[in-house]
């Protein structure tokens, strides 16, 4: 007597049945939060989380109670500066880039305030790079750049940049001279993920 093998029951239904399921198991997976998703690259400033993607329209207003946003006027990209304290001492913290109302960059200052010593330098740094993901940890890449402006107040500017991934991390020294004739040089250290030019 010849023994029968079991068939799976899917393998004799016809081939377009079977490949909606398919399609429906997929779109299942996508559709379920932390399956078949990677989470989108973001970026924090203050407690305002900042993804790509995002109407622009609605994420100025929410900064807004916290920030002064000033919009750029004549660039390409639309654009927002994000800043605080009084207008004669602003600091600058970050910017949004969008293209009509979708947010496609933003550019953040890693402290939030200014830059004075070499401790505060390795503090943004290792905040930034504690944060990155897994996959932004093991293809960063790192270029320099220097520059130098005759005619402006800044003599020179030296810049190195960590491109790791989806996020981008950079440190920029400008040298300049003071009133007194003095050259003295200030960083600034930033992250950035999206179209920021």
């Amino acid at each position: 007597m010849r023994r029968m093998r079991p068939r799976l029951a899917f393998l004799s239904l016809p081939t377009y049945v079977v490949q909606i399921m398919l399609f429906c198991l997929l779109g299942a997976l996508v559709g379920v939060p932390g399956l078949g998703q990677t989470k989108q690259p973001s970026i924090k400033i203050g407690s305002h989380e900042i993804t790509l993607g995002m109407q622009a329209d609605k994420l100025v207003a929410s900064l807004r109670p916290d920030y002064t946003v000033s919009p750029v006027e004549e660039t390409p990209l639309r654009q927002w500066f994000v800043s605080m304290g009084t207008e004669k001492d602003a600091l600058s913290v970050g910017i949004i880039y969008a293209r009509g109302n979708t947010v496609v960059g933003v550019k953040h200052s890693l402290l939030e305030r200014d830059i004075g010593s070499p401790q505060d330098i390795f503090d943004a740094l290792f905040d930034a790079a504690s944060r990155l993901p897994d996959e932004g940890r093991n293809t960063c890449v790192v270029t320099t750049w220097t520059g130098y402006l005759p005619k402006a107040a800044s003599l020179s500017k030296a810049a190195i940049y960590l491109s790791c991934g989806a996020y981008r991390i950079s440190l920029l020294r400008n040298e300049f001279k003071s009133v007194d004739g003095k050259e003295v040089a200030g960083y600034l250290a930033w992250e950035e993920i999206g179209r920021t030019d």
